[in-house]
């Protein structure tokens, strides 16, 4: 996708974002010129990897005025009407002859599933509902014990 970093430089990025204690969600494209079911497998490890607490995994769409919306043009790729343009309901535009729509929304669920049932993703967000949990309740505490206060029943 021309983006001209390495897998290394991202793992550095990350690295660099959970030390500073910064909240890291990940965004993934499937299905862009060029795409293997190889290498769809690999950014799906690469998002398991590197462990975010979020990802968000996307089928490539060839919206217009982009460089596969001309690769589309290019190679006779039927493109669907304009206001259809990313929908949900609008079935992944098939960029690479050896990923159907299918296997890219087969892909797609693989990447959900692997990457929000690990189990150390789940412990992860227990622990995360825990806290939040906990503050809510302290908070509403608060709160009450002001308002008894306020009423002198305290």
């Amino acid at each position: 996708m021309h983006k001209h970093i390495t897998i290394e430089q991202i793992k550095k990025a990350y690295k660099m974002a959970r030390e500073s204690g910064l909240f890291i969600a990940g965004n993934f494209m499937i299905g862009h010129i060029g795409e293997t079911w190889e290498t769809a497998m690999e950014t799906i490890r690469l998002a398991c990897e590197v462990d975010e607490e979020y990802a968000s995994f996307a089928i490539a769409i060839p919206f217009p005025g982009t460089e596969i919306y001309q690769y589309c043009i290019d190679n006779n790729i039927p493109l669907p009407p304009w206001n259809d343009f990313g929908s949900i309901n609008t079935p992944p535009i098939p960029l690479n002859s050896s990923l159907p729509a299918r296997e890219l929304m087969r892909l797609r669920e693989i990447a959900m599933n692997r990457f929000f049932k690990r189990p150390t993703y789940l412990l992860k967000l227990i622990l995360r509902m825990s806290a939040f949990s906990v503050i809510s309740d302290f908070i509403k505490m608060y709160f009450a014990i002001r308002a008894e206060k306020r009423a002198k029943r305290l």
